[in-house]
């Protein structure tokens, strides 16, 4: 891959900097020519080229949060004191991050319950309620699986 001219190297800092992925704004901060309809087709084929497009990947990874260290921050939050922050929204962003929001996980232990209650107060399981339970435990592992 060739290395990246200054034009083209100026481009790649507006366009992840102040031009926030506008391409054209880019182009123009990167000291192209032309009105703004040539400036919007010069940016897409900047964008189009593979030595821009790993430039832009490169420095993205660069200054990235690692997803480790986003769930560290999110628990924090989670855990600091309610009268500064919500801890509603971070609680809510652990829970799906570790699948306790879906919904056939949520109606499968709804069932499972149902189950063990019929069962403790001695009633048949006149629903087939175990069949449903099993039913829905294999839907989930395959789900999991798929992920």
């Amino acid at each position: 891959m060739r290395p990246l001219t200054l034009k083209q190297q100026r481009f790649v800092e507006a366009y992840l900097g102040p031009s926030q992925g506008n391409a054209t704004d880019a182009a123009r901060r990167a000291r192209y020519s032309g009105n703004a309809k040539t400036l919007g087709v010069v940016g897409a084929e900047n964008l189009a080229k593979p030595s821009i497009r790993a430039a832009i990947k490169r420095d993205l990874k660069r200054g990235a949060m690692p997803p480790d260290e986003i769930l560290q921050r999110v628990s924090d939050l989670a855990r600091s004191d309610p009268l500064l922050y919500d801890p509603f929204k971070p609680l809510q962003l652990i829970g799906k991050y570790h699948g306790l929001w879906n919904r056939p996980e949520r109606a499968l232990r709804k069932r499972f319950l149902d189950l063990i209650k019929r069962k403790i107060e001695g009633k048949p399981d006149e629903f087939k309620l175990a069949d449903l339970v099993a039913e829905a435990e294999a839907r989930a592992e395959q789900r999991k699986k798929e992920r």
